[in-house]
């Protein structure tokens, strides 16, 4: 059982004997767990106050009633790292450009994660005709289609299509990792989309109607 700070070491002996354990970090260990009198074959020390994600070397003592020690050989193990609760970096390069009367091109930076600085795991855009913030992020229409995530730093975009003319959108992004920690939400993105151009006058006579007859005099 070996948990962020603590671990079990258990072992046996042929015959009923004391117990304790030498451990550290390296193979001249530096501690030693309290020794345990009592003469038993199933031994058991609990470790604790360890380091998260660290190898420990440790090695097994236990004599017997006439004071005879017998030792292990080294051995190690490893403690478990933290749970990661770090959201990824927040995207703060999106833009747009590209834009018609239905349709505007996104493109953004590829954001790190943290601690180690790696690629996230999945992306999510959503627009709206209101402003868009975290508290209306919900209530957002969400997009699909969008593109893996790439290496931090690569330029990535998506084509924002089936809009209305003349009409101002707001785009966010975020993004998640694989523990499924997620960002904060992006510099929202305002852009109003091409006005339709604009129809031709009618002049003259309707054109679904003959000419007027004249009558010369």
């Amino acid at each position: 059982s070996i948990t962020t700070t603590s671990a079990i070491i258990t072992w046996t002996t042929n015959e009923p004997a004391t117990t304790q354990a030498d451990y550290g970090l390296t193979t001249s260990y530096g501690a030693s767990s309290p020794m345990a009198p009592a003469l038993v074959t199933s031994h058991s020390v609990t470790l604790s106050g360890l380091s998260p994600n660290s190898t420990y070397h440790y090695r097994v003592n236990s004599s017997d009633a006439s004071g005879n020690l017998a030792q292990s050989l080294d051995r190690t193990f490893t403690t478990q790292s933290l749970p990661d609760t770090n959201p990824p970096n927040t995207i703060t390069t999106l833009a747009a450009s590209s834009v018609t009367q239905v349709s505007m091109l996104l493109s953004w930076q590829a954001p790190s994660d943290p601690p180690g600085g790696g690629q996230v795991n999945s992306y999510d855009m959503r627009y709206s005709t209101s402003p868009l913030l975290e508290s209306t992020w919900s209530s957002a229409t969400q997009v699909s289609g969008l593109p893996a995530p790439l290496s931090p730093g690569t330029l990535q975009s998506y084509t924002l299509a089936g809009l209305s003319p003349s009409t101002t959108y707001y785009v966010g992004i975020k993004s998640t990792d694989a523990i499924g920690n997620v960002s904060a939400l992006s510099n929202v993105v305002s852009q109003q989309t091409q006005s339709p151009p604009p129809q031709p006058s009618s002049r003259g006579r309707p054109t679904n109607q003959p000419p007027r007859k004249q009558t010369m005099v």
